[in-house]
């Protein structure tokens, strides 16, 4: 997923929301903000929250990832400077649902929904 920040003189926060089918993991998310490369760590909610707005307020890029409801996933990439690119690359585990006659299935989603915020 990349986005641009085509406003001229703010840096703004962009929220990707994700559908996802329960029981979905993200193993790595990697953000590449302009030439600075972000791996995500997983971490309490709260404390995740809290290093997202202390880079914020200390004017840096910063990215956030988290489950909004049972099949939502919401990122963040916060103080996104004009005219800069933001890259996230997601990996994520898929369950697999067993077919009668021994075949699988699993459903990925195409869509993806972007808010600048």
């Amino acid at each position: 997923m990349t986005y641009v920040n085509l406003l001229e003189n703010n840096p703004i926060e962009c929220q990707f929301d994700l559908p996802v089918e329960e029981g979905v993991v993200v193993t790595k998310l990697v953000a590449t903000v302009g030439d600075k490369t972000i791996e995500a760590k997983v971490q309490s909610k709260q404390k995740a929250k809290e290093k997202y707005d202390d880079a914020i307020a200390g004017g840096h890029a910063a990215v956030l990832a988290q489950k909004t409801k049972k099949d939502a996933l919401s990122l963040l990439v916060g103080n996104l400077a004009p005219a800069q690119l933001a890259t996230l690359e997601l990996c994520l585990v898929l369950p697999l649902r067993i077919l009668a006659g021994g075949g699988f299935t699993s459903r990925v989603t195409n869509r993806v929904r972007s808010d600048e915020g």
